[in-house]
């Protein structure tokens, strides 16, 4: 099974290193070719990559960092504070799941012209900021893992109510937080709905990438080096899951 699931990032690797010629061979073409550092070379002349990279990198941890902050801020509100209204609310936000994106365009480049975000970064994560399925999670998980008690004796030991969030519900919100930030990354690096709101001069992996001419195994290499900041980030949460969730 670890095969099956291994095999199709492999053979990426592979049609990198090779010309278009033999990419299509039948049977497919199993080990490296003598092509890699021609691809390499010719691909980055085409493209500012790495600049176009680090803006996709920045864009997508800034996102995920401000979907974390924001949603377990509202999560934590909806489990444990009382307020009018509140089932109201949090009704409305599970609706607002229901409404696929694509109604959605027009409203919100029509936003965007306003508030004259065009050509701006930040299209691409302030939207995500307040995200309907963020705060569903967060409330479910912080509701059944944090006892009142314990945020009552933080109270009276006089503990104001934003450091009970960074002090306590933080780091017992680690699980939760792991996965939602996980989701959140991922989302943003693969986000091409936002993409057309920015400037191809700024640059990001969604736009500079498609007037790529299809040469070699530029697709392939340039997929393969896309996916590398995205990997990197599922290890580093999924290691964090891990080590939360280990008993000692």
């Amino acid at each position: 099974m670890t095969l099956i699931f291994v095999y199709p990032f492999y053979h990426v690797f592979v049609l990198a290193s090779r010309e278009r010629a033999k990419m299509f061979m039948i049977p497919p073409p199993f080990w490296f070719g003598d092509g890699i550092k021609s691809n390499f070379d010719s691909h980055l002349k085409q493209l500012p990559f790495f600049r176009n990279m680090f803006n996709s990198a920045a864009v997508a941890t800034l996102a995920t960092l401000t979907t974390v902050f924001f949603c377990t801020m509202a999560g934590f509100a909806f489990a444990k504070y009382r307020f009018k209204g509140k089932k109201a609310a949090f009704n409305f936000i599970l609706i607002t799941l229901a409404i696929p994106q694509l109604l959605g365009i027009i409203p919100f480049f029509k936003m965007m012209v306003w508030f004259r975000w065009l050509n701006t970064w930040f299209p691409l994560f302030i939207p995500t900021m307040a995200s309907a399925f963020g705060i569903f999670l967060m409330r479910q998980y912080l509701e059944g893992s944090i006892p009142v008690d314990l945020l009552d004796a933080a109270r009276i030991d006089g503990m104001g109510e934003f450091f009970i969030l960074l002090r306590i519900v933080f780091p017992l919100a680690k699980p939760a937080i792991a996965v939602l930030g996980m989701s959140t990354f991922i989302g943003s690096w693969n986000n091409f709905f936002g993409a057309p709101g920015g400037s191809p001069k700024k640059g990001s992996l969604h736009n500079p990438c498609c007037p790529i001419k299809p040469q070699g195994g530029h697709p392939m290499k340039l997929n393969r080096q896309k996916m590398a900041p995205s990997r990197i980030f599922f290890l580093f949460f999924y290691l964090s899951i891990n080590g939360t969730a280990s008993v000692r």
